[in-house]
C-alpha cells in the first residue's frame, strides 16, 4: 500500500460523506451536464493545446503529485509513467472512483485517492513536480490561496509546480450582457480581483514564473442555452440581479431579441498554464 492510502484512508470516513455532497461537487456536476448537453465546445482543442505546446520537465524517477484529476489522460498517456513515482489526488470521491476506473481501464498503475487541498498528507519538500489546478468557482478566495501554499510547501527546492488556471471568462462574458440588458446593474466581476490575488500570491512563492495563454470561443446559440450555462454556475448575481427582481421574462426576451438581430452570442474560455520555479522560503508563513 502506498504511503498515501496508509496515512489518508485511515482517516475518518466522515469527511469522505460530507465532501461526496458539497457545494464543490454539486457545481461540478451541474457545469459537466452542462457540457456534455451542449457538447460542440473547444475541449478537445484546449487539450490539443496543451498537448503540442507544453513541455513538461520530467525525467527518471521524479516524484510526481498531480492535485485534482483533470488532464490525467493527457501527460500520463504521452509519458512512460513507470519512470516516475506519481500520485494522484482529488477533494471529490467521485472524481476519485472515475478516474480509478479509467487508468484501469487503460492499464495505468498510478496511486489515487481522496484528500484535501488545503491540508495535504505529505511531508514538506517531498515532491520533484506538482500539477495544480485552479478553478475560481469550486473554492473561496482564501481556500485557493491555502492550497497553493500547500502545494508550494511539499514541493522540493529544486522542483517545478506546473498550475492551470481555468479563468472565469465564461461567467464574465454573462455579467457583461446583464449589465446591457440593465445599466442599473452595474455588475462588478468578482474573479477579477481574485485573479489578481493568484498572480501574486505566485509570486511570493517562486522567483521564476513562465506563463502560457490559451483562449477559444464558446458560441450560445440561443436563450436555453444561456440559461442553462447561468444555472449550471449557480451565480449569485444572476438569482439577486434577475431572478429575485422577477426579471427573467424580459431578460429571455432581450437575448431572443438579440440572437435574432446578432445571430450567436461569442463567449471566450481563457485558460493560463503557470510554470513556476526557484521555490522561495514561504514556509514559516504557511
Amino acid at each position: 500500500m502506498s504511503l498515501l492510502s496508509q496515512k489518508h484512508f485511515n482517516r475518518s470516513a466522515k469527511r469522505n460523506v460530507s465532501m461526496m455532497e458539497n457545494h464543490e461537487l454539486k457545481i461540478l456536476n451541474m457545469f459537466i451536464k452542462y457540457m456534455a448537453y451542449y457538447s460542440d465546445t473547444e475541449l478537445t482543442a484546449f487539450t490539443d493545446w496543451i498537448e503540442n505546446n507544453t513541455k513538461f520537465e520530467l525525467y527518471q524517477d521524479l516524484k510526481v503529485l498531480h492535485i485534482g484529476t483533470y488532464l490525467k489522460e493527457v501527460w500520463t498517456h504521452q509519458l512512460q509513467v513507470e519512470r516516475f513515482e506519481i500520485e494522484i489526488i482529488d477533494q471529490s470521491l467521485l472524481n476519485v472512483n472515475v478516474t480509478k476506473k479509467k487508468l484501469m481501464d487503460t492499464g495505468i498503475n498510478i496511486s489515487i485517492g481522496q484528500m484535501e487541498y488545503t491540508n495535504l498528507i505529505y511531508e514538506s519538500y517531498t515532491f520533484d513536480r506538482v500539477f495544480s489546478k485552479i478553478a475560481f468557482q469550486l473554492q473561496s478566495a482564501e481556500q485557493q490561496i491555502e492550497s497553493l501554499n500547500e502545494a508550494s510547501r511539499v514541493l522540493k527546492p529544486t522542483g517545478i509546480h506546473y498550475i492551470l488556471v481555468n479563468e472565469q471568462s465564461l461567467i464574465s462574458s454573462l455579467y457583461q450582457l446583464m449589465n446591457e440588458f440593465s445599466n442599473e446593474f452595474n455588475i462588478i466581476d468578482p474573479y477579477q480581483k481574485h485573479q489578481i490575488d493568484i498572480d501574486q500570491q505566485l509570486k511570493m512563492l517562486y522567483e521564476q514564473i513562465d506563463v502560457t495563454e490559451y483562449e477559444a470561443n464558446h458560441l450560445i446559440r440561443d436563450v436555453k442555452q444561456c440559461m442553462s450555462l447561468f444555472l449550471s454556475y449557480e451565480d449569485e448575481n444572476y438569482i439577486n440581479y434577475i431572478v429575485k427582481r422577477h426579471l427573467g421574462k424580459q431578460f429571455n426576451e432581450f437575448l431572443e431579441m438579440k440572437f435574432k438581430t446578432q445571430g450567436p452570442i461569442i463567449l471566450k474560455r481563457k485558460f493560463r498554464l503557470f510554470k513556476c520555479k526557484n521555490k522561495k522560503n514561504q514556509l514559516k508563513q504557511f
